[in-house]
C-alpha cells in the first residue's frame, strides 16, 4: 500500500531537515501512546486519536523517504523479505 501524500517536499524545505527529525520521533512516540491506551481500553474517541497519529507516522515516513532518497520498491523489497521470513516462522521452516 502507498499513499500518496503532496507536498512533502515543499514541508521539509520550508521547515529544515534539521527541524522535522525530532518531530518524526516525537510523532512516532505519540503513535505508540496511542497503540497503548487504545490496547488497554478500546473506544471510539481512541480509535479516532489511533487513526490520527498512525497519519502522522506515514507522513512523517513518506518525509523520511524523501530526505534520504529511499525509493518505494525498496521498502517493498524490505517488507517482502520481513513477511517472508514471518511466514516461514509461523509455518515452522526456520
Amino acid at each position: 500500500m502507498v499513499i500518496q501524500i503532496p507536498n512533502q517536499k515543499a514541508v521539509i524545505d520550508y521547515y529544515g531537515v534539521e527541524a522535522q527529525i525530532p518531530v518524526f520521533m516525537e510523532e512516532c512516540a505519540e503513535l505508540a501512546q496511542a497503540i497503548s491506551k487504545m490496547h488497554r481500553k478500546p473506544s471510539a474517541a481512541r480509535r479516532d486519536n489511533l487513526v490520527e497519529e498512525l497519519a502522522d507516522v506515514l507522513i512523517c515516513m513518506n518525509q523520511l523517504q524523501l530526505i534520504y532518497g529511499i525509493q518505494n520498491w525498496e521498502l517493498q523489497k524490505k517488507v517482502r523479505e520481513k513477511t517472508q521470513r514471518t511466514e516461514a516462522r509461523i509455518n515452522g521452516d526456520v
